[in-house]
């Protein structure tokens, strides 16, 4: 006895093991990309929030220049950053810093200052800090700080790290991106 299949009776479609198997390698490919999309997304955070600091320090240094507050922020370790403005006192050309108006700065969770270095040259030997303050006083938005250049880092919680140059002898703030 034969048993012969008659191919108008089996109808076309896929079989379990042909649907699973695609279903599996759909799943791999998601895994692999959700991976990737959670690092990608940690680096334009920190990008933004990097590009955000020197834009904010910018914009409060023509600030100053305008008005006739000193305005800045002050970063410390592994806190959030606060924006500062205190009155100037002009007679003796720097800012009352007894009661200065703190704000403090949204940024993302993914994203901490871990350090604060100056690039002093004469000890050839970056100091580290716990707190920096960059304040700028009118009229011309000239920084107040040492005359050192600072080098502040942000990191986001994967590692990777953004810095941000601060010089006062050129008044300028530059991110520093890999």
């Amino acid at each position: 006895m034969s048993t012969h299949y008659d191919r108008k009776k089996l109808s076309p479609g896929f079989t379990l093991i042909e649907i699973i198997v695609v279903i599996s390698i759909i799943m791999i490919f998601a895994a692999i990309s959700v991976g990737g999309f959670a690092a990608m997304r940690r680096t334009i955070a920190l990008d933004i929030n990097t590009d955000t600091m020197v834009n904010t320090l910018n914009a409060l240094r023509g600030e100053s220049q305008r008005g006739t507050m000193c305005s800045g922020v002050r970063f410390k370790v592994q806190a959030q950053p606060e924006k500062i403005t205190a009155p100037y006192v002009n007679a003796t050309r720097t800012c009352d810093l007894s009661s200065p108006q703190k704000t403090p700065f949204t940024w993302s969770q993914d994203t901490a200052v871990t350090s604060i270095r100056s690039t002093e040259v004469e000890s050839g030997v970056p100091a580290n800090e716990n707190e920096l303050m960059v304040l700028f006083a009118p009229p011309r938005g000239t920084m107040l700080s040492p005359l050192a250049g600072k080098i502040i880092t942000l990191t986001s919680s994967d590692g990777r790290s953004r810095t941000i140059s601060i010089n006062p002898i050129t008044n300028t703030v530059n991110a520093q991106k890999p």
